[in-house]
């Protein structure tokens, strides 16, 4: 097909936004904006007991309301709910038997492969990963 594009979509963290432009063009856009400094961190993972640990490092409390917690190694996703709030040096467990877990997913982490967690803010930037 004359003019044809292929763009990888994967590449894109929430998708592509396109439109058109005066002429009738199509314009590609990546609708997420880059990585923005956060205090909220992937503080640390156990494989063992399959839990996930975020920080605020910050001095003020930290609202996750909205934010994306993924697992790349199991594509698990924890979405938090709104009104949930991390206090100012706080620490909060995700996992089996804690208060948030990831649904349908009792082994977010591999035990025989590196794993990648993600952090990503309610409007789908990366704030935050951690690899081991």
């Amino acid at each position: 097909m004359p003019n044809t594009t292929i763009e990888v979509t994967q590449d894109f963290p929430i998708g592509v936004l396109l439109t058109l432009d005066e002429s009738g063009a199509i314009l590609l856009q990546n609708p997420a904006k880059e990585s923005v400094p956060s205090s909220v961190v992937v503080q640390a993972f156990d494989v063992p007991s399959q839990t996930i640990t975020l920080t605020n490092s910050g001095a003020a409390p930290a609202d996750l309301s909205g934010m994306i917690l993924f697992s790349v190694r199991s594509d698990a996703t924890l979405r938090f709910p709104e009104g949930t709030q991390l206090g100012a040096g706080e620490s909060l467990v995700i996992g089996t038997g804690e208060d948030f877990s990831f649904k349908d997913e009792d082994k977010p982490l591999n035990k025989k492969k590196a794993n990648t967690v993600l952090l990503f803010d309610r409007f789908g930037t990366l704030v935050n990963q951690l690899e081991q």
